[in-house]
């Protein structure tokens, strides 16, 4: 890792140590570290600058520090705070204002493929690869682990079986940490690259197998 990279992620760092919902510095590790096996898998290294890919995958979630310290559970602003402290800390280093600009384009649109985005089309490859990297953190019994620490710091209930009965699932989701994490397994069809849904089969197949066992588990009426 050059030092540049160095530099930025221990300010990143430094930034999320508190954090305690899934969005510390290993998330943004692993969001690049899966960004780089799309842009290989999909034979774009030679169009992808790997300085914005990197300060994209650090930088997207920086915001939810701000939202909480201003006491905004629903995190609405995240995206705001993210690039308003990208900028910031981009000039500081000196990075150049085209390189910033794309930066920002990455964490502006990186929540657009969840299942509340707007789906705002985008050939811009560091775009489409931070989107799906992103999605794929929140796939697998991991992505099911960081939707529960989220839900739990958001005080959603852990189950409620009357809400079962609503074939409202976005309502659902917003009151109960179970039907938030069954949300959830709705990210594969949002993915963008064939690579990552290659990457995402198996985490796919193990988070439905999870929620399927939690809700037999959930279940112990009598017969």
């Amino acid at each position: 890792m050059d030092n540049y990279k160095i530099k930025l992620r221990e300010r990143v760092a430094e930034v999320l140590r508190e954090d305690n919902t899934g969005h510390d510095i290993y998330h943004s590790d692993r969001v690049y570290s899966y960004a780089r096996k799309i842009v290989k898998g999909e034979s774009w290294l030679d169009y992808v600058n790997d300085n914005v890919l990197f300060a994209a995958a650090m930088l997207h979630d920086v915001g939810h520090q701000r939202c909480l310290k201003e006491g905004d559970k629903s995190r609405k602003k995240h995206v705001e705070y993210s690039e308003q402290y990208a900028r910031g800390v981009l000039r500081s280093m000196d990075v150049p204002k085209d390189e910033i600009d794309r930066v920002v384009a990455c964490i502006h649109l990186h929540d657009d493929t969840k299942p509340w985005g707007k789906k705002t089309p985008t050939d811009i490859k560091e775009i489409l690869a931070l989107q799906d990297a992103d999605n794929l953190e929140a796939m697998g019994v991991l992505g099911q682990l960081r939707v529960s620490f989220y839900s739990y710091d958001n005080k959603l209930m852990f189950y409620d079986p009357q809400l079962s009965k609503t074939k409202n699932l976005e309502e659902s989701r917003n009151k109960c940490i179970i039907y938030n994490m069954i949300w959830h397994l709705g990210l594969y069809e949002n993915l963008n690259t064939g690579t990552a849904k290659i990457l995402a089969k198996k985490k796919d197949a193990s988070a439905k197998r999870m929620i399927e066992d939690l809700l037999e588990e959930l279940d112990v009426s009598e017969e």
